[in-house]
């Protein structure tokens, strides 16, 4: 099995389609009413909106997607959303959603891109010419286009030489906004020494300790010295941040507490997780459980993994008490994502309960993205519950339009996935 992949993997074109990609990856998350603006942020991008690029760096937790998604309703200019994931290292892929992305909010955007997609053979300096050139063809008022997560792709050379070209032709109408835990491994200098460069670091995002302490004591009546607010600006790692941008009341015993409790050895983000998994009824902590296993939900998928019909009021109440979950519109659905940090946090914490219960919800998102004609998803999942015969099954019914599709990188990837002796 894996050698037949890999080698019609090889051989397949690169005409990629559409039918195949998400539209949340290219849909503005929704902004919760009661998430805290930071607008000295805001207004730096705002200020630096002159530059090619403007670069959010910082790791998981210290509110760069919060940060993005609250210019993103604050400007006037128009702003393109690529949220990028694994997948995309694949030149192919990250072009059809990048082209797409732009294509959302300027629809006549796309005519040589889309045709260097039809013709197959990519390279990073045609993809950059061909975006160039439809910038110029089609987009002549200014607009952002933000790449958030884009760590996930920085380990790609060619989607790295494409982030290169392109800001080296870049229109002056065209603006890049790129966040991720790690900087772009591009020509930064050379774009420093020209002044189209612009950033900010952990140092900007992070809360200082006047932050914290007037935070605390405006929003949860919590007054703390200004040392232990500097001692929780210094330990947060970030993670932090997901409590003091949010107003709600719940966070007020645990922040307490916090400034309390913990042992130095436990990290914090750690300490808040397990703080606010506890806090929670044994019903909706083992919601939080299911619901954290795929790396997004709807209720529907939420009720095939419980088994159960009540899944939409669940999200709601997850929702509704501010558990680090983002709800994001896309063609008139509704798709819920934890942060990262909780997400990871959940999944780590039902494996080691119950490995097996673990697996077997991975095998009922494989069965619900089976259905529903999401073959990628399917085979992610089976692939995480050892349920090989049925990725195998997957795998076959859809290869020849993904190797149509120029999802090359995805086939050897699940060929590589697959044991041996499958």
């Amino acid at each position: 099995m894996d050698e037949s992949l890999a080698l019609s993997a090889q051989q397949s074109g690169d005409n990629v389609d559409e039918r195949f990609l998400i539209p949340t990856k290219i849909t503005i998350p929704h902004r919760s009413s009661e998430v805290l603006r930071r607008q000295r942020l805001v207004d730096f991008i705002h200020e630096h909106l002159d530059r090619k690029l403007i670069i959010v760096s910082a790791p998981a937790g210290y509110g760069k997607t919060t940060l993005l998604v609250d210019f993103s309703t604050d400007t006037e200019i128009p702003v393109c959303w690529y949220t990028l994931d694994e997948g995309d290292r694949d030149l192919t892929v990250f072009l059809a959603y990048f082209t797409a992305s732009l294509r959302r909010r300027f629809p006549s955007f796309g005519r040589q891109t889309r045709q260097l997609l039809e013709q197959g053979t990519i390279t990073p300096r045609g993809a950059a010419g061909a975006v160039v050139a439809d910038i110029v063809e089609s987009i002549p008022d200014y607009f952002a286009c933000i790449l958030d997560d884009w760590h996930l792709v920085n380990d790609s050379p060619e989607i790295v030489q494409f982030l290169d070209r392109l800001l080296h032709y870049l229109p002056e109408q065209a603006h890049l906004i790129v966040a991720g835990r790690s900087l772009p491994r591009a020509s930064l200098i050379r774009l420093a020494a020209r002044r189209e460069v612009a950033g900010l670091g952990p140092n900007d995002l992070r809360f200082t300790a006047e932050e914290v302490q007037d935070l605390l004591a405006t929003y949860y009546r919590i007054p703390v010295s200004l040392e232990q607010a500097a001692q929780l600006a210094e330990e947060s790692e970030g993670w932090i941040t997901g409590i003091l941008l949010t107003t709600h009341t719940m966070w007020q015993g645990l922040l307490a507490s916090l400034l309390q409790g913990r042992s130095a050895s436990v990290p914090l983000y750690e300490y808040l997780a397990g703080e606010v998994y506890a806090q929670q009824s044994p019903e909706m902590r083992d919601f939080l459980l299911a619901s954290a296993v795929p790396r997004q939900v709807t209720a529907a998928l939420c009720d095939h993994l419980r088994q159960a019909e009540d899944s939409q009021q669940w999200l709601d109440l997850v929702e509704g008490r501010n558990l680090f979950l983002t709800r994001i519109e896309a063609e008139g659905e509704v798709w819920y994502r934890y942060h990262n940090l909780f997400q990871s946090f959940l999944r780590n914490r039902f494996q080691q309960e119950s490995p097996t219960r673990f697996r077997e919800m991975h095998r009922r998102a494989g069965e619900w993205f089976e259905e529903q004609g999401h073959p990628e998803e399917a085979v992610e999942h089976y692939l995480a519950a050892a349920a090989y015969e049925e990725a195998v099954r997957v795998i076959e019914a859809c290869v020849q339009d993904f190797f149509t599709a120029g999802r090359t990188g995805t086939i050897l990837a699940w060929a590589e996935a697959l044991p041996p002796a499958v």
